[in-house]
């Protein structure tokens, strides 16, 4: 069921990068609208994400794709 309800989430990652491709990936792919609204650099990375469009498993999916980029990177050695 997806939501028309306006979505604001943090998360914390190790890269930017990864979660904005996983993002621009997911959205082009699925109709979604996640967009990274600010990206708070201290100790450890926020971003606050938004949507309108969005499923729970959107969320979720995005997530994990955002960590199997992170993955490849790592192994690839890029940082």
């Amino acid at each position: 069921m997806t939501s028309n309800k306006k979505l604001k989430i943090r998360v914390s990652t190790t890269y930017v990068e990864p979660l904005e491709k996983a993002i621009e990936n997911h959205n082009e792919f699925n109709g979604t609208d996640f967009f990274i609204a600010n990206v708070n650099y201290d100790e450890v990375i926020f971003c606050d994400i938004t949507a309108t469009k969005y499923t729970l498993e959107d969320i979720f999916s995005i997530g994990y794709k955002s960590a199997v980029l992170h993955s490849k990177m790592e192994v690839e050695g890029r940082k």
